[in-house]
């Protein structure tokens, strides 16, 4: 079976470093590069952890580049102090990564729209952080609506509360261009809190990577143990840690372990419910919507494979 071609546009956390894992430990998935957003860390921190994780693991051919740094309706961006908390202020549970000599491009957004015109329906695009860089491509060029393939986007929250306030984090950075994004983009699925909070790592899980690669597997794990550490305070039910974006990842290769409900979805971009992510009520007798909304997951299925995955990327 030829592999899926990707794009993977992230800000480069903790869960974001175990997608990429998960991409390059399995054999499904051509990755074509990484772009990087703001919100757990700065961009260029981001792309930073990227490069570092990519040459690690054997990828540096995989390029890397710098996207959008702030929300389209702001001018600047500032990290929050509970994302420093969460992620460490390196992105990555304050676990130092080596200085890579992979080179990190500009220009983001100009990949996107080269790699859909270039690929058209065969480009599946994955993000795991805010919609800002996808909104800037169809801002540029709406015309490559009719070429996208499509898009697996990490965020939102339909069936229960979100973790910022009543939205989920990635949505919340910038709620105008998730509902640009949501209402363009003509096949895209929504794997939010819904599903990504039925997932479940384990910290016996992230041990075994310890005894795979007793270097790059201790740092990798000794990123993830901080950020359960994180979980057992704010949610100590859970007894280890959901997995968020590595779900949107596996998604797009296994979207039958996934239940979907279809939706024309709007997001609430104004107030104290901003990043909401909601249907549009005057369009639930419309048919054919374009978003996939997913509400349930074989859950231990996708953590099979997550753990699968990253055990061979550090082999």
């Amino acid at each position: 079976m030829a592999k899926q071609k990707i794009i993977f546009d992230c800000d480069m956390g903790i869960d974001d470093s175990m997608a990429l894992g998960t991409i390059l430990g399995s054999d499904c998935f051509d990755l074509l590069g990484v772009v990087g957003t703001y919100g757990n860390v700065y961009t260029e921190q981001g792309t930073k952890n990227a490069a570092s994780l990519l040459e690690l693991t054997g990828h540096s051919e995989v390029p890397v580049y710098n996207g959008l740094d702030h929300a389209l309706t702001k001018d600047d961006f500032t990290v929050l102090d509970v994302s420093a908390t969460i992620h460490g202020k390196n992105g990555f549970g304050n676990v130092a990564l080596p200085e890579t000599e992979n080179k990190i491009s500009k220009n983001g957004v100009e990949f996107l729209i080269q790699s859909i015109k270039k690929y058209g329906s065969d480009l599946t695009i994955v993000t795991s952080g805010p919609l800002t860089n996808l909104a800037e491509v169809l801002r540029q060029d709406s015309s490559l609506v009719e070429k996208m393939g499509p898009v697996f986007s990490m965020g939102g929250a339909l069936t229960v509360p979100g973790n910022v306030g009543g939205a989920e984090a990635n949505i919340s950075q910038d709620p105008q261009a998730a509902k640009e994004v949501f209402a363009k983009v003509k096949d895209i699925t929504m794997v939010g809190l819904d599903v990504t909070q039925r997932v479940i790592l384990r910290r016996g899980d992230v041990a075994k990577w310890r005894e795979v690669n007793p270097d790059l597997g201790n740092k990798w794990a000794d990123a993830v143990d901080s950020y359960m550490d994180f979980g057992d305070k704010s949610c100590p039910w859970v007894k280890g840690t959901y997995v968020h974006d590595p779900s949107a990842v596996i998604c797009a290769v296994h979207p039958e372990w996934f239940t979907t409900l279809p939706l024309y979805l709007n997001v609430v971009t104004e107030g104290a419910e901003a990043g909401r992510t909601v249907a549009y009520t005057e369009k639930l007798q419309m048919t054919d919507p374009n978003v996939k909304v997913c509400i349930a997951v074989e859950g231990i299925k996708v953590r099979d494979f997550l753990q699968n995955a990253m055990c061979e990327v550090l082999k």
